[in-house]
C-alpha cells in the first residue's frame, strides 16, 4: 500500500473518529467505538507493518481532542441529564457541593419514578 493513500485513510478515520465523538446522542460513544475498530482493523489489515501507527493515532486521537477543547475551555456537548427526567428534573442538584441533601418526602416518589 503506498504511503499517501495510508496516511490519507489514517486521517480520514481520525476526523471521522473525532465527528462521530462530538455528537450529543445518547449513543455516540458506541458508535465512536464502532468506528474506532472498524478503522484500526482496516487500516491494519491494508498494511500490517503500520498497524501499530493506525493503533497510535486512532487510539489518541480522542483523547488528544478533549484535551485541546479543555485547553480551549470549548464545552463538549454532553446530554443533558435534565431533558430526560422530564417532570422530576427539580430533584437534580446541579451545584455539585459534595453535601449530602436531603430529598423531601414529595420528591422521593419521583426518585423512585426515575430509578425504575
Amino acid at each position: 500500500m503506498r504511503p499517501v493513500l495510508y496516511t490519507f485513510g489514517l486521517f480520514a478515520s481520525a476526523a471521522m473518529l473525532i465527528f462521530v465523538d462530538y455528537s450529543p446522542s445518547d449513543i455516540a460513544n458506541q458508535v465512536s467505538l464502532l468506528v474506532l475498530i472498524l478503522g484500526a482493523a482496516t487500516l491494519g489489515i491494508a498494511a500490517p507493518r503500520w498497524a501499530w501507527l493506525a493503533a497510535l493515532v486512532l487510539g489518541g486521537s480522542l483523547a488528544a481532542m478533549h484535551a485541546i477543547n479543555l485547553a480551549a475551555r470549548v464545552p463538549l456537548p454532553l446530554p443533558d441529564i435534565t431533558a430526560r427526567l422530564g417532570w422530576c428534573s427539580h430533584i437534580v442538584d446541579l451545584d455539585h457541593s459534595g453535601r449530602h441533601r436531603r430529598i423531601p418526602r414529595s420528591r422521593r416518589r419521583c426518585v423512585g419514578a426515575t430509578a425504575s
